[in-house]
């Protein structure tokens, strides 16, 4: 059921965005995304299988900017109010492993879920690289910050090996974690 309400979800975004006549990421899509990214950070019930589900939709370079960008304001907050728990950890730990952070020319190159806006001149408004990877970085920061239990630890270990350090933007931030 939480496939399709995910698959749902993202095809009211688009049909929303049709139906206005607009192109690129209006309030009322992000509003909804939003939920959908508060409801995949669940404190209550484990969303992997859901994730899995999302993971089609991490392919389009603009759902993906989009969903680090409000997963690390979550992130930051939960870390900021001491709201992490356990689950919270968790879900986190399994949005960040269902994410593969693209090389620039992917991220340029990948597809738009949603029709790029246009500035005045009517060029297409592009989507920043640096900014993505600024987002990965905060989610890992913050993230890091938690308490972990075990297997949570070891995971992000194998995840910061394989797929964090080359990326982030200032690697030695992680020195305290490790």
């Amino acid at each position: 059921v939480a496939n399709q309400a995910i698959a749902t979800i993202m095809s009211i975004i688009q049909c929303q965005n049709w139906s206005n006549k607009k192109s690129g990421w209006q309030q009322e899509n992000l509003k909804m995304f939003q939920s959908l990214v508060l409801c995949l950070c669940s404190t209550k019930t484990s969303n992997r299988q859901p994730l899995l589900a999302f993971q089609e939709f991490l392919l389009y370079g603009d759902v993906s900017y989009h969903f680090l960008s409000m997963l690390a304001r979550v992130v930051g907050k939960a870390i900021k109010e001491s709201k992490a728990s356990p689950l919270f950890v968790d879900n986190i730990i399994a949005c960040l492993e269902s994410f593969d952070m693209p090389d620039e020319a992917k991220f340029t190159a990948a597809g738009k879920f949603l029709p790029a806006a246009e500035t005045a001149e009517g060029e297409p408004v592009n989507l920043e690289y640096n900014k993505l990877r600024n987002h990965f970085g905060n989610v890992w920061i913050s993230i890091l910050k938690a308490k972990f239990n075990l297997e949570q630890y070891k995971r992000t270990l194998i995840l910061l090996n394989e797929k964090v350090i080359p990326l982030l933007p200032k690697p030695l931030l992680l020195t305290d974690y490790l």
